[in-house]
């Protein structure tokens, strides 16, 4: 409610309202509600609640104005208005002023929608709220059109709620210890596909039933979960100080006016966890998850809707064929013969996202339930998060309690093989997770039937995981990507489900967006639910349309229903890639280019940077796309040493100074960082690593380990997720890969996607022998230290000596940083033994031939049986 702080001579508001008059008159129906059933309402009524400021004084005659709206956005459609004059009696002390507003046909005034209810007092607002109307139907507690209830318990809290594995339940709370007690009331939304207002109230009783608590709630209802359940608490207490008393209580549930449900438990002096009392109403079956009580449809008319769905001839032509052949088996069976051979009820689905593998699943629910294979017309949705616990000990009893909870109908397993890491961690739980469903499909009681689904090469890995799996997964479904033209008929049903049309002149740019995204898709690709989504936002955008034209009376059905063009085109240019245009930060490219003129030799390197900036300078200046003709993209190519590492680090600030990455830092990362131990965590990990590079530069060294036989289909994982970042987020991060010649060559062939999304090749030579013996001197140098001519010829000769002799192993750089570190320690021991007094500032800086000579006895300078060469 919205009050309007407003006290007059006469009257002080209180509160507005709302009510229905019907023939559900119970001690459990609540008189006033602030969400309706347009199917309940014939007249819907509101009382303006008030002070009488002249009580006891005089009489006096009260004038209110009733403007009732519909409001839709930001906007208020004026509904009614109605003057209501009022004798205010001086023996009251409060009114109440009270209007309606319908007709006589329950249904035939009020549709789903928000609404507002204002009160004026000469001229005035004294107050306004607002109240809901919903459409799914009238509500009993037998026949409840908005959901299934499934359970109903009580826990002990503080006034905030803990989180579910914190929670304590019982039957019996201790008076001394309890703060709040909350009521846990848990239904499955029969609407997933809408976001709806319920309205709940929660009544507390004591044992002669007096109200002590109430607890009303306005919740938007939306699923978030795969088995569309909610949950809604109402609790009472006091953080302050205890104030439950002995005795025994009980909770009531009522939704929308009605009584649902209640559950009875105890205050005593020691706390109990025993079965609770619930009053529930029973369950409708046929509700359960997926369709409702009502549901029941002829073979025929199965296999109608089965043949509706758009593609997938090869599944529906497998379907009917295991219709029939179950059918031929149940035949036999009822002609006497026997038969060791049993209904097999566990599938394989494979395919990529949105191919349509739960609504098969669904329709299996039903042929099962038809053919009186199983109890119930349900599918429960899970995948291993739901399976596999926390701590030893906790995946065995959990599995079983979600095989419990699907028995009856169909337990659906998504992205199964994450079940199942490589063979090199037997430590994982998902294996114990495994190992209960075989036994259930060994020797369970039955009434279950298991699909497992997923991608399919990851699924074909699972299945041949475990021996016991491929016994009993042996009928497989392969799901295929759909086409594009048959994605624009999804596309459409998916309209027509919303009551929109698609007009002929949208319909050509959205085939062309679809076309355009089939074209580039992976196995990432929504498919059903890319078109889906598309629907959505098109329609989005065609209610801000509708909303700003500004003559909303005169606009018909038609105009509110109907996807035009330009609801196309504003998505196309949402998603449109929009890239900031920051100027050359002439300051920090000079500071850049000026580190890269100062690394010793990498004359190729440097000069096609130089080109690089000389372009994008040239395409600022004449106002063309720069970041649409440059990728930012590069594999780097060399051995170990020569300033890969240097160079991205570099390059990440030159690409930040021309205005080319916002960020411009360098995230490093190998094959470690990006591949986890098992299907399905390698995508999380590599995004995890795009995302921190995003505005910036990602260093992959050594990425020819991700295609590596060592990385298995973990590393293959990890390069799909790394080709559709470079694709989905071109211009808004820089990836650089880097490594040997043959093998990164080898890892550019492994993938067709991978090299045509590089455009910058460039190769590191190995540094000579004068620029190591820059490298050599600048290093230290920057230590403060310098040679001797002795210690220098010394030097070079074994840096001409390692040279010389190196394969692609040598580290080039880094050989010289070992060199240079073991130069300064045996410096350091040196001066170890001479007095304090001898060290002066010259002798400390000097490093003398004898640092650099006993380095011929180090294997790593000098390899063994050639360490003399003519000194």
């Amino acid at each position: 409610m919205i009050e309007i702080d407003s006290i007059h001579g006469v009257l002080k508001p209180n509160s507005l309202q709302f009510y229905i008059q019907n023939n559900k008159a119970t001690e459990n129906v609540q008189r006033y509600r602030k969400v309706f059933d347009e199917n309940e309402i014939s007249y819907l009524y509101v009382d303006f609640i008030f002070y009488n400021k002249l009580f006891d004084e005089e009489d006096w005659q009260a004038d209110f104005t009733f403007n009732a709206f519909k409001l839709i956005g930001e906007d208020k459609l004026a509904i009614t208005t109605d003057k209501i004059s009022l004798k205010v009696s001086s023996d009251s002390s409060t009114g109440i002023a009270t209007t309606s507003w319908g007709q006589d046909e329950k249904g035939a005034c009020w549709d789903k929608g928000k609404y507002l209810w204002e009160v004026y007092y000469k001229k005035e607002l004294l107050w306004k709220d607002e109240f809901y109307v919903e459409s799914f139907g009238d509500v009993t507690r037998e026949n409840n059109p908005y959901f299934d209830f499934l359970n109903l318990t009580v826990f002990e809290a503080v006034s905030k709620i803990p989180p579910a594995e914190d929670r304590n339940y019982y039957t019996r709370f201790q008076a001394n210890a309890t703060r709040w007690i909350y009521a846990e009331f848990e239904f499955q939304n029969l609407h997933p596909e809408e976001v709806w207002k319920g309205e709940f109230t929660f009544n507390f009783y004591n044992n002669v039933k007096e109200r002590v608590g109430q607890v009303r709630k306005i919740e938007t209802v939306t699923t978030l979960n795969k088995n569309n359940t909610c949950t809604v608490f109402g609790g009472i207490g006091s953080d302050t100080e205890i104030t439950w008393q002995n005795d025994i209580y009980t909770i009531e549930v009522i939704f929308m006016g009605v009584f649902i449900a209640s559950v009875q438990f105890e205050v005593g002096d020691t706390p109990n966890k025993t079965k609770l009392i619930v009053d529930a109403p029973k369950k409708n079956e046929g509700n359960a998850l997926l369709y409702s009580s009502n549901f029941k449809k002829a073979e025929k008319e199965i296999f109608a809707e089965i043949d509706s769905l758009v593609g997938l001839a090869s599944i529906k032509k497998k379907l009917h064929e295991y219709y029939y052949y179950v059918k031929y088996l149940k035949l036999r069976n009822e002609k006497g013969i026997k038969s060791e051979e049993k209904i097999n009820l566990n599938f394989v689905f494979t395919g990529n996202p949105g191919t349509g593998k739960t609504t098969v699943a669904k329709l299996l629910g039903r042929i099962f339930k038809e053919l009186g294979l199983l109890e119930k017309n349900m599918v429960y949705e899970v995948d291993r998060g739901d399976l596999v616990g926390r701590y030893i000990g906790e995946t065995a009893p959990q599995t079983k309690e979600v095989i419990n909870k699907a028995r009856g109908g169909i337990l659906f397993i998504d992205e199964a093989y994450a079940l199942w890491r490589s063979e090199n961690d037997p430590k994982d739980f998902g294996r114990e997770a495994i190992e209960v469903l075989i036994k259930e499909l060994s020797d369970g009681p039955g009434n279950i039937a298991i699909i497992v689904a997923g991608y399919p090469k990851e699924m074909k890995e699972f299945i041949e995981s475990n021996p016991g799996l491929k016994s009993r997964f042996n009928i497989w479904y392969e799901f295929p990507d759909y086409q594009p033209d048959e994605l624009l008929s999804i596309a459409k049903l998916n309209a027509k489900k919303k009551s929109l049309t698609i007009s002929s002149d949208a319909e050509k740019p959205l085939y062309k967006m679809i076309v355009d995204a089939y074209r580039k898709r992976d196995k990432t690709f929504g498919n059903a639910r890319f078109v889906s989504t598309l629907i959505e936002q098109a329609q989005m955008n065609l209610g801000l349309r509708v909303m700003k034209s500004g003559n909303l009376k005169s606009l018909t059905k038609k105009d509110i229903s109907a996807i035009q063009k330009v609801d196309i085109d504003a998505l196309i240019a949402n998603m449109e890639k929009v890239y900031p245009d920051f100027p050359i930060d002439e300051a920090l490219l000079k500071k850049s280019l000026n580190e890269f003129d100062e690394l010793t030799g990498l004359e190729k390197v440097k000069t096609e940077v130089r080109e690089m900036v000389k372009l994008v300078r040239f395409y600022k200046e004449s106002k063309k796309d720069v970041l649409n003709s440059f990728s930012l993209h590069n594999v780097f190519i060399g051995n170990p040493g020569t300033g890969k590492t240097t160079v991205a680090r570099i390059m990440a600030n030159i690409y930040k100074a021309l205005g080319l990455l916002e960020r411009g830092h360098l995230v490093e990362c190998g094959k470690d960082t990006l591949v986890a131990g098992y299907v399905g965590q390698t995508a999380i990990k590599t995004s995890e690593k795009i995302n921190e590079a995003m505005g910036g530069v990602l260093f992959i060294d050594e990425a020819y380990a991700l295609s590596s036989s060592n990385s298995g289909d973990f590393g293959a994982e990890a390069v799909e997720v790394i080709l559709k970042a470079m694709e989905d987020n071109r211009g808004k991060f820089s990836l650089i890969t880097a490594g040997y010649v043959d093998e990164m060559n080898d890892f550019l062939d492994s993938n067709p996607g991978l090299k045509s999304r590089f455009d910058n090749f460039i190769h590191f030579d190995d540094y000579t022998i004068d620029e190591l013996f820059e490298i050599a001197i600048g290093m230290l140098t920057s230590k403060d230290l310098k040679l001797e001519q002795e210690a220098e010829d010394e030097l070079k000769q074994i840096i001409e000596f390692r040279f010389k002799r190196k394969d692609k192993f040598f580290g080039n750089a880094r050989f010289i940083r070992r060199l240079t570190d073991k130069i300064i320690r045996n410096q350091n021991l040196r001066l170890s033994d001479l007095p304090k007094k001898e060290r002066t500032a010259e002798v400390l800086s000097l490093i003398v031939e004898d640092d650099i000579a006993s380095l011929v006895k180090n294997e790593d300078f000098y390899p063994a049986k050639k360490r003399k060469f003519g000194f």
